[in-house]
């Protein structure tokens, strides 16, 4: 709704720091644009396609994932605590041959067994010691600090690119179970099922509906369905 525009979507906080990031829903969802036109520049994230996560929660993370979801992808939430050995069979299962990760994962990305890991940028806005790129890695662009239009433009990232007819019964994410009893399994979350989750959430919390600067404080991480939901 235009009346939102300027209000927080999305607010990092950071221990002893306060927040530390706020974006704006206009500036989110101008920054998911930008992220797709960048996945349509590399080809990264088609209609279908199952775009691994292997990173903390942070602006990067939910901003390219929003983007796969709305590309039509498949946005695939890796539980990073698991062991390698899992991490790669939550990729067979399901079905990913591309993987985003960020430097705190370097040593497991490096394990995955993907064709292409893209590395998503610290907060500071760099990915240093990753060599150049190649067939086997890529750079993504940092998206969650203060990208002027100028610098997007020049980018080839504000152009108008066609929105995804995504059905309501197509996969949105994959989660996984925790694995505490066998190997973690696969759950397909439809973006029926998502937005479902957000109506649930809103439900239970009627506070939300009109109270000033009201919002969701979520402490689970990005690999929960409801760390996600929030």
């Amino acid at each position: 709704a235009s009346d939102l525009r300027d209000s927080p979507f999305l607010q990092i906080w950071s221990a002893n720091h306060g927040i530390v990031r706020s974006l704006s829903f206009a500036e989110v969802a101008q920054r998911v644009r930008m992220a797709q036109a960048l996945f349509e520049n590399e080809g990264i994230a088609a209609e279908g396609d199952r775009v691994a996560f292997l990173a903390h929660p942070s602006a990067q993370f939910f901003i390219y994932s929003l983007a796969v979801m709305c590309r039509g992808a498949v946005s695939v939430n890796l539980n990073w605590r698991q062991p390698i050995e899992a991490l790669v069979a939550m990729l067979q299962l399901a079905g990913s041959t591309v993987a985003i990760a960020t430097a705190a994962f370097r040593s497991e990305a490096y394990q995955l067994e993907v064709k292409k890991v893209w590395w998503l940028p610290s907060a500071a806005g760099d990915v240093r010691g990753f060599g150049e790129r190649s067939e086997s890695q890529g750079f993504l662009a940092s998206l969650d600090g203060e990208l002027t239009v100028e610098e997007a433009e020049a980018q080839g990232l504000l152009q108008e690119h066609r929105r995804c007819d995504v059905e309501g019964s197509a996969i949105a994410a994959i989660m996984f179970t925790s694995g505490s009893t066998s190997t973690p399994k696969a759950v397909p979350l439809t973006h029926s099922g998502l937005l479902w989750n957000c109506e649930q959430k809103r439900a239970v919390s009627p506070g939300l509906a009109g109270a000033p600067n009201a919002g969701t404080l979520s402490f689970l991480p990005n690999f929960h369905v409801i760390g996600f939901t929030n």
